[in-house]
């Protein structure tokens, strides 16, 4: 039986190579809470029509924007989330004000689908609840269309990046 020497050094990186590599796995962050971004404003009525002269993204996606639109107000009090798909496991979000019809012209991306609720600011795309829903209770690690969770505020007129969310992910359309 022939025995297989290993210089001291490269035996001393081969036991750092769990170590290194652990290093590189995406650690979960830790999501903010809805209530931490709770609105008091609300909006009753019917939802204006939207407007999509002074917008590209109104322009471009204005049937789904306008169906979506209809529904009334979903986020933050009076905005109108309205998604759409764009391919396999992707889906665009667009906001619309229920109270003027403007379009914004930010687009977030989701490979999940999105959580969201009226009484608050708060977006979370690929959020863990919406994975389960759409793929059983543990999809587990190698769930390549789960995405990843990441957070986002609406500060009136933009996403704002939370709790360490991918930037490009919410962005101008």
């Amino acid at each position: 039986m022939a025995v297989l020497q290993v210089h001291p050094l490269l035996s001393g990186l081969i036991l750092l190579i769990p170590l290194i590599t652990d290093g590189f796995q995406k650690k979960p962050r830790l999501l903010p809470r809805f209530d931490s971004y709770r609105v008091v404003d609300s909006f009753a009525g019917l939802p204006a029509a939207i407007r999509t002269a002074d917008s590209k993204l109104g322009k471009r996606y204005r049937t789904v924007l306008r169906e979506g639109a209809k529904k009334g107000p979903n986020f933050a009090g009076h905005f109108t989330l309205v998604s759409w798909g764009c391919g396999s496991s992707c889906q665009m979000w667009g906001v619309i004000d229920a109270r003027t019809g403007q379009v914004f012209d930010w687009i977030v991306q989701s490979m999940a689908g999105a959580e969201f609720y009226l009484n608050s600011r708060l977006l979370i795309i690929d959020s863990p609840k919406r994975v389960r829903e759409a793929f059983g209770d543990s999809p587990g690690p190698s769930c390549a269309a789960c995405g990843t969770p990441d957070a986002y505020e609406w500060v009136g007129t933009r996403w704002r990046p939370v709790s360490g969310a991918e930037k490009d992910r919410a962005r101008r359309y």
